[in-house]
C-alpha cells in the first residue's frame, strides 16, 4: 500500500505522452482540484495542461498565460457548471503579489480545476490539500520523469 504523501514516479517518452498523462489525471477529477505543477523550463507542464484542458471538453489550444498569469475556461458537458482556472506564474514577485490580484479566492471556489504552473512563486500559500506534480528532464531530450505526490 502506498504511504500517504509518498511520490509515484512515471516516465514519458514522448509529448504524445505527457499530453495523455494530462488527459488521465483530468478524468480523475470529482471535486475541486489543484495541481501544483514544479519543473524547470520546457519539462513538460504546459504539454500536461494541454493534454488536461482537452480531456475537459475546452476547444481552444491551451497555451501559458505568463503575460495575464491566468486563463479561464467555462467547462461544459459532464462539467457544466465547473470552471477550471490555468495560472502561469513564472513572473510573478510573491505570493502577495497572488493575494493582492485576489487569486487567493480562487482555491475556495466550488467545482473548480486548477492548474499552476511554477508554484514555487506562492508555496507558502498553497492549499495542503493537491496534487503536487514534477516534471523533469530524462536521459534525452524528449524523454520527461514525472513525480506525483497527492494522487
Amino acid at each position: 500500500m502506498k504511504k500517504p504523501g509518498t511520490v509515484k514516479k512515471i516516465k514519458s517518452l514522448s509529448p504524445a505522452e505527457t499530453l495523455d498523462f494530462g488527459r488521465t489525471c483530468a478524468r480523475l477529477v470529482k471535486n475541486t482540484t489543484v495541481f501544483a505543477l514544479w519543473g524547470e523550463l520546457g519539462a513538460g507542464k504546459t504539454t500536461f495542461v494541454k493534454g488536461a484542458i482537452k480531456e475537459l471538453g475546452v476547444k481552444k489550444e491551451a497555451v501559458s498565460p505568463t503575460f495575464a498569469l491566468l486563463k479561464q475556461y467555462s467547462l461544459s458537458g459532464n462539467w457544466k457548471g465547473w470552471t477550471l482556472h490555468h495560472f502561469d506564474l513564472y513572473r510573478l514577485k510573491s505570493a502577495q503579489d497572488f493575494l493582492n490580484e485576489g487569486f487567493g479566492e480562487i482555491f475556495k471556489e466550488p467545482k473548480s480545476i486548477i492548474l499552476i504552473e511554477w508554484p514555487e512563486r506562492i508555496s507558502d500559500i498553497l492549499p495542503k490539500k493537491r496534487i503536487d506534480i514534477s516534471f523533469s528532464h530524462g536521459d534525452f531530450s524528449k524523454i520527461r520523469i514525472i513525480g506525483i505526490k497527492g494522487l
